[in-house]
């Protein structure tokens, strides 16, 4: 009798604490310990609510936090945090593949030989590094394609690949959509640049490229949506692009 009243107990606790708990996402940059310090439990309360994380945790995966748990981490455990918050994204880096569709805007004294509206492929892969929550740096290796209407309504096909280095700041708007706001100035080194118009092809010259990106990410899990504006400075003033694509981090 004994035996079934302390089991009923159990059971009845277990239910009640449980039914007292609340789910939580994980978001980019956090840690079982950055998720636990922020709930106030010990990293081993959280892995015995969720002992699937232990080997298969991961951004968007959603954690059990026991409530009767709440506020008692004990006063001896200390845990390390990035950037001074639980879910900093300080320190973490990832490799990004980044690919979409561009159209380049073309004005200045150009629009006596260009069309003002031009369609473009780009493709990215290379870093992505955090140097603070909000503050990144990535090193890419970029392959871009132009497809150019002159005026006269002759094609140029542009290729052209380069070595971009981008800095930029994000900042987080929801949880809901991964929505991301971000700008920085980006800096194209040329490695190739070839014109083609009809049969004819040529290697060309190409300028080292600056431009000031403004764009919103929309990110689920690791893979997101990205649109962008590059304004073009200095030889690239003349040229500016709309960006729209997908990008993933590994």
């Amino acid at each position: 009798m004994k035996k079934i009243v302390f089991v009923m107990v159990f059971l009845m606790t277990s239910m009640l604490v449980y039914s007292q708990s609340k789910t939580y996402k994980v978001k980019q940059g956090e840690t079982l310990e950055s998720v636990a310090y922020k709930h106030g439990i010990p990293v081993e309360t959280l892995l015995q609510a969720n002992p699937q994380a232990l080997d298969n945790f991961h951004i968007g995966m959603k954690l059990l936090i026991p409530a009767a748990n709440y506020g008692n981490l004990p006063a001896e455990e200390t845990v390390v945090v990035k950037g001074d918050r639980p879910d900093s994204r300080q320190g973490d880096g990832s490799v990004v593949l980044d690919m979409g569709f561009q159209y380049v805007m073309i004005g200045g004294d150009a629009k006596d030989l260009f069309k003002d509206f031009n369609f473009g492929l780009l493709s990215e892969v290379g870093y992505r590094y955090f140097l603070h929550h909000n503050v990144f740096v990535e090193g890419l290796l970029g392959y871009r394609y132009y497809s150019m209407w002159m005026i006269n309504d002759a094609s140029i096909n542009v290729h052209n690949i380069t070595l971009p280095i981008h800095f930029g700041a994000a900042f987080d708007v929801t949880d809901r959509f991964g929505l991301r706001p971000f700008f920085g100035p980006r800096v194209d080194f040329p490695v190739a640049s070839r014109i083609e118009q009809g049969s004819y092809s040529e290697s060309a010259d190409a300028e080292i490229g600056v431009t000031l990106e403004f764009g919103l990410d929309f990110q689920f899990d690791n893979w997101g949506l990205r649109t962008r504006y590059g304004l073009g400075v200095g030889e690239y003033k003349n040229l500016n692009y709309l960006s729209i694509g997908a990008y993933v981090g590994f």
